[in-house]
C-alpha cells in the first residue's frame, strides 16, 4: 500500500512501505545522538559551593580560589556562585583529555601542581 505525500507547493509523491521505513530509520538515528547528549534534568542541576565541594572532594577554600581565577566554570545568581553540574562534568572531561591520560580519580589532577609551578618551588 503506498502512501501519497502532497507538500504545499503542489509536488506529489508516492511512497513505498519500505521506503517509508527507511526515512523513519534515518530520522531516527540522526535524532538519537542529540538525545542522549542532551543529559538528564539530574546532570542539568544548581550546586552550591558546598555541595560542589563535596561533590569533588576538596575543600570550599579551593573551589573559592578556581573561582576568582576563573578557572572552574560558574554563574553568578544574584550575589550568589553556582555551578552547574553538567559543565562541571565537562570541564572535568577536557582537563583529563588535555593532559592526554585518564586517571580514576579526575579530582587528583586537579589538585596535581603544573610542570611550571613544580619549577617554582
Amino acid at each position: 500500500m503506498r502512501s501519497h505525500l502532497t507538500w504545499e507547493s503542489g509536488l506529489k509523491a508516492q511512497l513505498e512501505p519500505e521506503d517509508i521505513q527507511l526515512i523513519a530509520e534515518r530520522v531516527s538515528a540522526l535524532i538519537k545522538p542529540m538525545l542522549s547528549s542532551a543529559g538528564t534534568h539530574e546532570d542539568d542541576v544548581l550546586l552550591t559551593t558546598d555541595e560542589l565541594a563535596e561533590y569533588l572532594k576538596v575543600k570550599k577554600q579551593w573551589i573559592y580560589d578556581q573561582v576568582h581565577n576563573k578557572r572552574i566554570p560558574f554563574l553568578k545568581v544574584s550575589k550568589f556562585t553556582r555551578f552547574r553540574k553538567s559543565e562541571i562534568d565537562k570541564w572535568l572531561e577536557t582537563r583529563e583529555q588535555s593532559r592526554g591520560r585518564k586517571l580514576t580519580n579526575p579530582v587528583r589532577r586537579l589538585l596535581e601542581p603544573t610542570p611550571s609551578a613544580a619549577r617554582k618551588t
